[in-house]
């Protein structure tokens, strides 16, 4: 799934890595499906996830999904944000960024896994079960509301604490729980032999 913007070159890159990787092993190990997702999409099937797209997505071992330019999308013209849809149905609640320095690297010793919930939070597209979460009370405020659950808040614990034990690591939480006492303290309160 291409995306917008940058998202063709991204994809196609990532695409090449694969194949060299196949190379590199000898054996063939993918099957690549395009399908369409983005603005491109939308011209052509009147959504930015057309249905055809999350049928065959479905069927699929894995996603390469480029960046969607959102900020282009009309939510009241079928223009969904893909990456939303795609995080939500398939409950892909864990965004897992590892970080290494090389040896050309500016900062030396650099080993962190950054694991950060992707369903929930100020992401006001996924945190209601009808609507956006934002709302504008006159043209010139908009209110977002973020969502944090305590299900959701424990499933990525348990993500990052499992990639911790694994790679014999300390783990690090970080949060706003002095100003956003209620989201924060919904998870820590509770489960302080956790963190």
């Amino acid at each position: 799934m291409e995306g917008d913007g940058i998202g063709p070159e991204i994809v196609a890159s990532t695409l090449k890595v694969l194949m060299a990787a196949e190379q590199r092993v000898g054996k063939k190990s993918f099957e690549f499906v395009s399908l369409p997702i983005g603005l491109k999409a939308y011209e052509m099937y009147g959504s930015t996830f057309p249905v055809i797209s999350g049928s065959e997505l479905y069927a699929c071992d894995g996603a390469i999904l480029g960046p969607v330019s959102t900020h282009l999308y009309d939510p009241k013209e079928n223009m969904p944000n893909p990456s939303a849809i795609i995080r939500t149905k398939y409950r892909l609640y864990a965004n897992i960024r590892p970080i290494r320095s090389t040896p050309r690297s500016k900062f030396k010793g650099v080993d962190l896994v950054i694991v950060r919930e992707g369903t929930e939070g100020m992401y006001a597209d996924r945190n209601m079960f009808n609507g956006s979460g934002e709302m504008m009370p006159n043209e010139d405020t908009v209110l977002s509301f973020r969502k944090v659950s305590r299900e959701a808040s424990r499933k990525i614990a348990e993500v990052a604490l499992e990639i911790a034990n694994d790679r014999e690591k300390y783990i690090t939480i970080v949060h706003k729980a002095n100003v956003l006492r209620n989201g924060c303290g919904l998870f820590f309160r509770r489960s302080t032999k956790c963190c």
